[in-house]
């Protein structure tokens, strides 16, 4: 069985700075292909939250559910309590739930508007779905099946598609807000305002829009073709309301270059900018299209691919302003968001009409960039999406440059961009900013996981320093596990998932711009002068941490221990750039470093949820939150898999972590099923050893002295052997925390012993139940139920095997991730609240 997460209909609020999207969950018995479990929710993520709590930890963390699906026979009432999985809904009726087909928001952003269908249910409804308590009430209608549903700009009507067999009916309804924010009632009628025969001349397979699929006057309504692999765009204000081709010629694989000329593969969701000039479209073979427009549904000018997800489909897609660019959000069919960020200054402009001013979003304190400048910005890796996903601090917004300078690629390689760049009509140039830069295209498009929030730094900034280069970059794809995620091929071998330009696809060569290098009085003022009350827990292997506040974000300050000299500091320097390369949901975003004075200083997000240790071992941190489901901790685990797996296989050199323990997790601030858990000091063990001159078996005895007993694998403890399989280890030993709820030394009155040895005693032990053996807390689940109870056994039999003495017994850590995913999954549906 595998099981996946698809995001789809995505819809912004850029008033109050909220996503909304419908996240569906399935799992497909392998071999056969069939579905065996199914369920839909309606989630949002707040992006002013995204960041200013968690950092990195609050990306996408499965978003807060509005609203799970609810039966058919229940149209109108409070949101579901319980979250239906539909089992087998291909082979058996047991699926009576309602699901959706197309979504918006109102105007105030208190409804979410749906066109839903149910398998028992004769008739399509419009559900009017409350945003702040996911209560609902349904609007009949005669549609047989609604497909796709949107307001226009003014939000004076509403727009859907009734599908049948043999056309496709354009439905319309007046939208008045009445009390409570409500667009649409009872009283509300939908009337059919054109008809298109499908298949028929022009040749029409499918309708799929969605919120700003018009034109700025609400004229012209554009939609995608996934079966005809077409743009139209249908002229409301016409009798006949036939459907012109804006662009795509039905034939071919994907190609850029003139509209009429250029193919599309699959598109699934198109999202037209403000002025009505610029269109974009998410495609299933997961690229991004841009389609320069002429006049209202007339044939566009051309098309061009932005940029590109290898590993899945988009889906999803949807556009918001934020104050100094415009930001395009597309979903994939593996459960992540991704973001793109554009400057609207060189996008089309169509008709000699002058772009529209963005309109500043109330909760964005960045000014708009100077005349003639592009704002680049370093973007935080965000956790929940997911995908943790959304992830106060995240980013240190950078001063804008002058301009960047192109990249010329090697004579030896081919540009797949058959349009020239021109100075008097630059095109924008792709810039994909924490994982990927590539001027190869004339067009500036960063992007990122999905939810982040920018913090300004009150201090004046230093400048940038030199950008580095690297052979390969990943995007931190994850934005939050929303649901179980489907498994990936086992081996020893990488899964790569990014989303890069064109031109990244046929060269490597790459750049990535620099940190942000602080000053020592920066650091020290906002610490309050390393106040001792700032200290965060005990000291670390490496230094103390310091809370601290930058602007309206909170950032943690490591203070190195050792002496920098000059060369020391520029060693620093260097091998914190390379760090810098490092992005992933599931990793800390590092923001920043200071090379100052003779204590060298990191500047991490901070996390509000404190560490694993301190929520599994410290009196004061159980004590202020409830105790970790068995989910939560599964989920957990899953976070620090995905953290390694990628620093082992994914990094742009192969990166181990050594200092793996549950004081190097760090939580979201969420709860309930919105935990989760980035892993921090990867790569100080290196900068201990290189920058500060120490030997390795003095950097071993330095861990050993700070607490990381019991997770030091015994080839590096005993013979300095240090391998990937040495963080593998130290997983098994956090999977055993987790489970068992102990330390990794555990103390039985005199004597103690690894936590290891100990679960290995216990197991072996035919005669002690799994519920003596496990946390306290979870002592009820594996008695009340033989199947949590053998998944349970699994994980722990994967630990010890994480965990075994013979390095060469450890699986690697895309195998051990693997197992997890599958662990999550069965946990997922056995025990989605316990």
């Amino acid at each position: 069985m595998s099981c996946g997460n698809i995001i789809r209909n995505i819809v912004v609020d850029s008033l109050q700075n909220i996503l909304y999207y419908i996240l569906e969950e399935k799992c497909v018995q392998l071999g056969t292909n069939r579905d065996t479990h199914w369920r839909q929710s309606y989630r949002r993520v707040d992006l002013r939250n995204v960041s200013a709590g968690g950092g990195v930890s609050n990306g996408l963390p499965g978003g807060e559910v509005v609203s799970y699906w609810w039966a058919g026979d229940e149209p109108s009432g409070p949101a579901p309590s319980t979250a239906e999985v539909v089992l087998n809904p291909e082979t058996t009726d047991s699926n009576t739930m309602t699901t959706c087909t197309g979504m918006d928001l109102s105007s105030s952003g208190s409804h979410l508007v749906l066109g839903t269908e149910a398998k028992r249910v004769l008739k399509s409804n419009v559900a009017v779905l409350s945003t702040s308590d996911g209560s609902r009430s349904t609007i009949p209608t005669d549609a047989s099946l609604l497909s796709s549903l949107a307001f226009t700009p003014n939000r004076s009507r509403v727009y859907t598609v009734d599908e049948s067999p043999m056309d496709f009916k354009l439905l319309s309804a007046a939208a008045v807000e009445g009390a409570g924010g409500i667009p649409l009632s009872g009283a509300s009628v939908f009337e059919v305002v054109g008809s298109v025969v499908r298949n028929g001349n022009p040749k029409v397979g499918a309708m799929a829009f969605g919120p700003e699929s018009f034109d700025p006057e609400g004229n012209c309504l554009y939609f995608v073709d996934a079966d005809v692999d077409k743009v139209w765009g249908i002229d409301l204000l016409s009798a006949s309301k036939t459907p012109t081709v804006i662009a795509g010629s039905g034939t071919g694989t994907p190609q850029d270059g003139d509209a009429l000329m250029a193919s599309f593969s699959g598109p699934t969701a198109v999202a037209v900018t403000a002025d009505g000039c610029n269109l974009f479209v998410s495609q299933t073979n997961g690229l991004v299209r841009w389609v320069k427009l002429g006049s209202p549904c007339g044939v566009a000018r051309s098309v061009q691919t932005v940029a590109a997800y290898s590993t899945a489909g988009l889906q999803g897609l949807a556009l918001r302003a934020n104050g100094t660019g415009l930001n395009v959000y597309v979903g994939s069919s593996d459960g992540h968001v991704f973001e793109l960020e554009i400057n609207p200054k060189l996008l089309h402009v169509c008709d000699l009409r002058p772009i529209p001013p963005i309109i500043p979003s109330p909760y964005s304190s960045s000014p708009p960039p100077p005349p003639n400048t592009t704002v680049d910005t370093d973007i935080a890796s965000l956790s929940s999406v997911d995908t943790s996903h959304p992830p106060a601090a995240a980013s240190i917004s950078l001063p804008a440059s002058e301009s960047l300078p192109p990249v010329t690629p090697p004579p030896s390689q081919s540009v797949p961009l058959p349009l020239p760049v021109k100075a008097s009509t630059p095109d924008p140039v792709v810039l994909l900013v924490a994982p990927i830069l590539s001027a190869l295209i004339a067009a500036l498009i960063a992007c990122a996981v999905v939810c982040y929030v920018r913090s300004r730094c009150a201090a004046t900034r230093p400048p940038r320093q030199p950008s580095v280069e690297c052979k390969s970059i990943e995007v931190p794809i994850n934005g939050g596990r929303l649901g179980p995620e489907p498994a990936t091929t086992s081996g020893s071998g990488s899964e790569r998932q990014s989303i890069s330009t064109p031109a990244e696809l046929s060269w490597h060569e790459i750049q990535l711009a620099s940190l942000t290098a602080f000053t020592h009085a920066q650091l020290h003022q906002c610490t309050a002068g390393f106040h001792p009350d700032n200290c965060i827990g005990e000291a670390g292997a490496f230094g103390n941490v310091y809370r601290g506040r930058i602007g309206d974000g909170q950032v943690a300050v490591k203070v190195m221990r050792g002496d920098a000299t000059p060369m020391k500091r520029k060693q620093f320097a260097a091998e914190v750039n390379c760090l810098s390369r490092v992005h992933h949901t599931n990793l800390i975003r590092l923001l920043g470093y200071c090379h100052e004075g003779g204590s060298p200083m990191l500047v991490y997000p901070y996390f509000e949820g404190g560490s694993l240790y301190s929520r599994l071992h410290d009196p004061v941190g159980k004590a202020e939150k409830p105790p970790l489901t068995l989910l939560q901790r599964i989920s957990i685990a899953l976070d620090i898999a995905e953290g390694l797996r990628y620093l082992h296989h994914e990094a742009c050199q192969p990166i181990i972590h050594r200092d793996v323990k549950s004081r190097n997790v760090l939580l979201s601030a969420g709860v309930g099923r919105n935990v989760s858990a980035v892993l921090a000091d990867f790569g100080l063990a290196t900068i201990v050893q290189k920058v500060f001159a120490k030997p390795e078996d003095a950097v071993v005895t330095t861990l050993h002295l700070a607490g990381t007993a019991g997770y030091i694998a015994p080839e590096y403890y005993s013979v300095l052997r240090l391998t990937v399989r040495t963080d593998v280890y130290a997983f098994g030993v956090i999977v055993l925390e987790l489970l068992t709820g102990k330390k990794a030394v555990v103390h039985e009155g005199n004597a103690s012993q690894h936590l290891v040895q100990w679960t290995g005693s216990m197991m072996e032990d035919r005669t002690i139940p799994l519920s003596m053996i496990v946390d306290e807390c979870l002592e009820a689940a594996v008695t009340n139920s033989v199947q949590i109870s053998e998944t349970v056994r699994q994980a722990i039999d994967l630990a010890m095997r994480c965990s075994a003495q013979d390095d060469e017994r450890r699986p690697t850590m895309t195998k051990a991730l693997e197992n997890v995913r599958d662990i999550h999954t069965q946990v997922q549906w056995l025990a989605p609240d316990q």
